[in-house]
């Protein structure tokens, strides 16, 4: 064959799978046609089975305004030449060729569009694009593939060629294993009674409560449903006396026929396939818009980093998400494998010292390699903690990101687990060379205060002294309307009094005074009768005195 111009999509390069391009014809009089037929070459390479494109080809008869389905095919349907996992060009041997009949648009002007379905598979070529007259020596085609069973799960209407890709409701269970403590599930399975105590009734005796991404609970042990049913496209969190097996039977959800809504913000969403995953791969399609996503065990996914200490989404998992925009998720089949790349898991568990707090509520902290002012390498290891001395976050320094997570504390527990609302933090740094361990002072692009979900970002790194003796955190919440609570951290027993001002520096009232024990102390402060505006409350010790402000708002 001789060597030519042809129209073609290098879907090899782009990842925007079910985005559409089209090539569009001027107007056609096909008046002068006794018998129309469109006359086309085309050739195309899948990249695999879980990545392969489309061609459409589509007439209008009213100027682009309605499109009507003349033939359309998907991946090996359309494929001329076997799989190549490398960007690809046709040679002569690999081109088809295909007639389609215009009759039912005879005498009419029409627009003709042929139209690539992205599915991050290789390159669609199309050539030879002619309009002819046929005088019955020309073998038409005009085959829509696709499931033509009406009760099946993905009928096309549209199709008029059987590929036997129909699918059907099946059956069957999952069981999900929840440990001791908090968890995060969620199903592939839509039970046949999905109100939360059927779904939930063989492991009722062992929940503490269950909770949505709106804060939504049931609490069994107080017959109290504010949740409703059990949402297959959202996931849940769980705080559990006992390890325990859930086992949900009903209906086999198709992942890859289930649109998961993410919203801006913050959820908690599923992963509805049967077999593990790569989250990179997973969110790729939507990785731009995503800030984080974290597993049960706060380790996390952090896109715009390239950050993977999550590994594989697994069945029975739910995931917290946290989207700049409401985007939605879409898996692939059970059967079929995400395009690899090259291993993304990074693994920061500490070696040096066993953690495993797990307090259902964390926040992140992230230190890009570039901002550290010591040396560290890949073998040091960083640790986190409360006023007190108490370790509430531990990782391994890994290059280029390293990424910690800071526990909070379980508000369903007596004992102080993690770090109270607006506490303190500091670090140190384990020093593998050095065999020790040294305060360091991390600098990040927002206050160092324990806030739930809150991802910092690392400014600087330099080695510190010892925090204060003497800690006064913000008041929870701030601003307040009737009351606030303010604590305070002594490390010694101190002689200390807590008072409040105006913004003007007057006196509104003591607050408390004293010889305090060490350690935390909380006082509630009463507000009801204080004007709207800008209060500061201080603490006099002998060593320091501290000032914070608070907003009232009526």
């Amino acid at each position: 064959c001789e060597s030519s111009i042809a129209a073609y999509v290098d879907n090899f390069s782009i990842g925007q799978s079910g985005s559409e391009a089209a090539l569009l014809s001027p107007k056609i009089n096909l008046e002068i046609f006794e018998n129309p037929t469109l006359s086309f070459n085309f050739a195309y390479a899948r990249y695999g089975a879980n990545y392969s494109d489309g061609l459409k080809v589509e007439i209008s008869s009213d100027c682009g305004a309605n499109w009507t389905p003349l033939w359309e095919a998907y991946g090996l349907d359309l494929s001329t030449v076997p799989d190549q996992n490398t960007l690809w060009e046709p040679t002569c041997e690999d081109w088809a060729s295909l007639n389609i009949s215009l009759n039912a648009f005879n005498s009419q002007t029409v627009n003709i569009r042929f139209v690539n379905v992205n599915g991050f598979g290789n390159s669609l070529f199309v050539d030879n694009v002619n309009l002819v007259n046929n005088d019955g020596s020309i073998t038409v085609v005009n085959s829509i593939s696709g499931c033509m069973d009406a009760s099946a799960l993905n009928y096309n209407a549209i199709a008029n060629v059987e590929d036997g890709s129909c699918e059907y409701t099946a059956l069957g269970g999952q069981e999900i294993i929840l440990d001791q403590g908090w968890n995060l599930f969620s199903t592939y399975v839509v039970p046949s009674q999905n109100a939360f105590e059927n779904v939930l009734s063989t492991v009722e005796e062992n929940i503490i409560i269950v909770k949505n991404y709106l804060g939504e609970a049931y609490l069994p042990e107080w017959n109290f449903n504010g949740i409703g049913s059990l949402n297959n496209l959202q996931g849940y969190q769980v705080k559990v006396t006992q390890l325990c097996n859930l086992t949900i039977e009903g209906t086999l959800i198709a992942a890859q026929s289930s649109i998961v809504p993410i919203a801006e913000g913050w959820n908690i969403i599923p992963y509805l396939r049967n077999v593990n995953a790569d989250a990179t791969l997973v969110f790729g399609d939507i990785a731009s818009e995503l800030v984080i996503v974290k597993d049960y065990l706060g380790n996390a996914l952090l896109p715009n980093w390239n950050f993977n200490g999550i590994g594989d989404l697994k069945p029975g998992q739910g995931y917290q998400v946290k989207s700049n925009s409401d985007i939605e998720l879409n898996y692939i089949a059970n059967a079929d494998e995400y395009r690899q790349t090259e291993a993304s898991y990074t693994n920061n568990t500490p070696a040096k010292v066993s953690f495993n707090l797990n307090s259902g509520s964390n926040m992140h902290l992230l230190i890009p390699a570039s901002i550290w002012n010591i040396s560290v390498t890949q073998e040091d290891e960083l640790y986190a903690y409360d006023a007190q001395g108490i370790m509430v976050g531990a990782a391994k320094i890994t290059l280029p990101n390293t990424v910690v997570c800071i526990w909070g504390e379980d508000e369903l527990t007596e004992e102080k687990e993690g770090l109270y609302a607006s506490e303190a933090f500091s670090f140190k740094l384990w020093d593998t060379s050095e065999n020790k361990i040294q305060n360091v002072n991390i600098v990040c692009d927002k206050e160092n205060i324990y806030t739930q979900n809150e991802l910092l970002v690392a400014t600087a790194v330099h080695t510190s002294k010892p925090l204060e003796s003497v800690q006064l955190f913000n008041a929870v919440p701030n601003p307040a309307k009737n009351q606030t609570l303010v604590r305070v951290y002594l490390h010694e027993a101190s002689s200390l009094s807590l008072e409040l001002f105006d913004i003007v520096g007057h006196k509104v009232r003591e607050i408390s005074s004293g010889n305090f024990e060490p350690g935390y102390h909380e006082f509630m402060l009463d507000l009801a009768e204080l004007s709207a505006g800008t209060y500061l409350y201080q603490l006099n010790s002998k060593e320091q005195r501290i000032s914070k402000r608070i907003e009232i708002i009526k």
